[in-house]
């Protein structure tokens, strides 16, 4: 009888550690998940916690911070991120160069002032229209001519005619927004290439810097334009759904007023129709380092692809 007493009063504070050793472990858990409701009491426990890892705090690794395409992230080399509708990413800066339409931004600017509200809210919902008047005919209309393909920019700069002849054309080719395409613009191009800088323009315009792959010492580049849409007519459709094509690709990252310059440079297919630009000599038009030396344009660009 008294070997029994003397085992039970062993077990007594055997089974009493046992308690208080598994009712720590679990207020331990609570403590480091601190979403569940325990009910603690003195040496027992009522309702336990589930069970939960308590892992060392040596071991843990912070979650890494997943960027998205709602907003471009700030790169180690104090670059912005464009992030495409199809995951690729690339870095640009932004130029605050002024563009080749600062005359027309400023009437604008003072047009909006003089109208009404809903003037104004109608004028700004229009803002795919162009806005501009020289040789709009030409600017917003495609050729009929079979497209010529061609490897390379520079193959396809070679095949122009040099801006001296084309500004002592004969006839002259006027600057009036009725000015239609002459006979050397009547072609249909598409050229491989690669997309350096984009913009808006204040006639609706945007001017995308395309050029070939050589170093910068040796690079050619070309001006080529999302025509803004005429109000109605044939070309109205097919020059939407490019525009629309090309905003979507940057809609992580608007074009703006100020030039994106990609480096490095996107790969791109453009297709359109060849224009020569008797507002601007050549040089004048792109942020500085990539300014076209001709006045030559595929304007407007009828596909651009982004994979080719």
């Amino acid at each position: 009888m008294r070997s029994c007493l003397r085992k039970r009063h062993w077990l007594v504070p055997l089974i009493a550690s046992l308690i208080v050793g598994s009712f720590a472990a679990e207020s331990q858990a609570c403590h480091n998940r601190r979403r569940c409701v325990c009910k603690h009491v003195p040496v027992v426990y009522v309702t336990p916690c589930p069970r939960y890892i308590v892992v060392p705090q040596a071991a843990m690794v912070a979650a890494p911070v997943m960027a998205t395409a709602q907003a471009p992230i700030a790169s180690p080399q104090g670059q912005q991120v464009l992030v495409t509708p199809s995951g690729k990413r690339y870095f640009y800066t932004v130029s605050n160069e002024p563009g080749t339409e600062e005359e027309l931004k400023e009437k604008r600017e003072e047009e909006l002032k003089k109208m009404t509200p809903l003037e104004r809210s109608t004028a700004l919902a229009n803002s795919d229209n162009f806005a501009g008047t020289d040789r709009k005919a030409a600017k917003t209309s495609i050729s009929t001519a079979q497209v010529e393909t061609f490897s390379v920019v520079d193959d396809l700069l070679d095949s122009l005619p040099d801006d001296s002849s084309m500004r002592s054309h004969t006839p002259p080719i006027p600057q009036t927004a009725g000015s239609d395409r002459v006979t050397e613009e009547q072609r249909n191009v598409s050229v491989t290439a690669f997309l350096y800088a984009v913009k808006s323009e204040s006639d609706n315009d945007f001017h995308v810097i395309i050029g070939t792959d050589d170093p910068a010492s040796s690079r050619r580049y070309m001006n080529v334009e999302i025509s803004g849409l005429p109000p109605t007519g044939p070309a109205r459709a097919p020059l939407k759904a490019v525009r629309d094509k090309f905003k979507a690709q940057f809609a992580n990252a608007p074009i703006g007023s100020s030039y994106h310059k990609f480096n490095p440079p996107i790969p791109v297919q453009v297709t359109g129709s060849i224009f020569f630009d008797m507002d601007h000599v050549g040089g004048t038009v792109g942020p500085s380092g990539m300014r076209p030396a001709t006045a030559w344009e595929i304007h407007p660009v009828t596909d651009i692809d982004f994979t080719p």
